[in-house]
């Protein structure tokens, strides 16, 4: 059953997420200066859907219950998330964490819902003051966490594809893939031409060519944008 919370607006909302523990790239971790336009939409009143599944995660977020966090590998509360590391891409696909990072108070500037894995559940993103978003996802009877840099994950589009780059020459589309508590990365798109001797252009992971995928870009960037919320998911209704 599918419940619907309106919000009433407070402003930006600040959540203090100090990890339980300590503990920097960035290409499905890493910064495009490409043609893409960066654009955030907010709302000043909105909507929090509230299924069974969502439920799980509003409750972690009001420290109702604990949240599996995949940096440290146990279960914190969020009120105790204080690290700046995220996750990058491997060769196979698995997104893993780099070695180091730093405590730090983590601000929750924006917030939104989207399904990100094409399951029929909308995951819930929290966008923050360093540029990380952090992914919430309830499966498997837990709630999981895991945080992507900016450049990872930006343009995200209501049907939870979104773009990663590392430089003025390659772009990325992919979404989201849950297993067994880990988080892989499914190319949709890529556009590598750091080497322009050997560019790199795949659609659905076949070869294809530049004109094919510079025009599946454009169609990407037409797609809409995922809505940023700046009201608190947990203010009391």
């Amino acid at each position: 059953m599918k419940r619907i919370i309106t919000l009433a607006t407070i402003g930006v909302l600040s959540i203090n997420l100090m990890a339980c523990g300590n503990v920097k790239d960035k290409a499905k971790g890493t910064e495009n200066t490409t043609t893409t336009t960066i654009t955030k939409s907010t709302k000043e009143n909105i909507t929090f859907n509230l299924t069974e599944k969502s439920e799980q995660i509003l409750k972690v977020l009001k420290n109702e219950k604990k949240y599996y966090n995949a940096e440290l590998k146990r279960e914190c509360y969020i009120k105790d998330y204080n690290s700046d590391n995220y996750m990058t891409v491997n060769s196979k696909g698995k997104y893993e964490y780099q070695k180091e990072s730093n405590a730090e108070k983590i601000n929750i500037q924006s917030w939104c819902q989207v399904d990100m894995d094409a399951d029929g559940e909308q995951e819930v993103i929290l966008q923050t003051g360093t540029g990380n978003e952090i992914v919430l996802t309830y499966k498997d009877g837990k709630v999981y966490s895991y945080a992507f840099p900016f450049r990872g994950m930006k343009n995200i589009k209501t049907d939870g594809t979104f773009e990663s780059s590392g430089s003025a020459s390659d772009t990325y589309i992919g979404r989201l893939k849950f297993n067994n508590g880990e988080c892989y990365y499914s190319e949709i798109c890529t556009a590598d031409s750091s080497n322009e001797k050997s560019a790199i252009y795949r659609i659905n992971n076949k070869k294809t060519t530049k004109e094919k995928v510079d025009n599946f870009l454009k169609k990407q960037n037409k797609k809409e944008n995922v809505m940023w919320n700046t009201e608190n998911p947990i203010a009391k209704q």
